[in-house]
């Protein structure tokens, strides 16, 4: 009976640990790789000041990083350029609660040009003394094939087309705990005779405290 009730007072110092983090701690808490290659100095500094020009630059070319939308478990920051050139990358950050009440943190990294970009990372952790750590346990697809929106019958004459589609996770749609994969409307805005074969715009996933299930 004592040692039942160790472990239960033990995972309640844990839940409670976990959720006074916020999100500012989790996207500190990012491995360099995975935020722009930013330093804990240049991390503070842009949570203040939600700007951060990376140090280096010139009239030819410098580096930004704008927050362009935060939420109490969201966070999603822009990189790009102030000196003209038109790549970009975002990043995503969103947390997530899982049933015993301990956080679940999922990480989204796209870019490219505006009128084609790609998928990069699909990540979901854990925050555990501190840390984020892997879970390989709840599965994402990283990326999902052009084809997974496109009708079958498409003309042969639009196949190669399609492959010029660009698509990401959006970790923040309107839906209630869910997450989406997105296809970007700029290539049917510039592309109208490709509407009619398309077959979804959004395929989404639902969070249930366990897993993510396909909608």
């Amino acid at each position: 009976m004592k040692t039942i009730l160790k472990i239960l007072i033990a995972m309640t110092v844990l839940t409670i640990s976990s959720n006074s983090q916020t999100i500012d701690d989790y996207f500190k808490s990012l491995p360099a790789k995975y935020s722009f290659d930013l330093t804990k100095t240049a991390k503070d500094s842009l949570l203040i000041y939600e700007n951060y020009t990376i140090p280096g630059g010139d009239s030819s070319s410098t580096e930004v990083i704008g927050i362009t939308e935060k939420r109490n478990d969201f966070i999603e920051l822009h990189y790009g350029f102030s000196t003209g050139q038109r790549a970009f990358q975002i990043i995503q950050l969103r947390l997530f609660k899982k049933i015993d009440g301990t956080p679940l943190i999922v990480y989204s990294k796209f870019g490219g040009l505006q009128r084609a970009f790609d998928q990069h990372f699909l990540i979901t952790y854990e925050y555990k003394k501190g840390n984020l750590l892997k879970t390989p346990e709840v599965f994402l697809p990283e990326t999902i094939p052009f084809n997974s929106f496109i009708k079958q019958d498409i003309p042969e004459s639009l196949r190669t087309k399609y492959k010029m589609l660009s698509t990401s996770y959006n970790l923040y749609p309107k839906i209630l705990n869910t997450i989406e994969y997105v296809l970007s409307p700029q290539f049917l805005y510039e592309n109208t005779e490709f509407e009619q074969w398309i077959k979804t715009l959004s395929i989404q996933y639902k969070w249930n405290g366990l897993e993510f299930e396909l909608q």
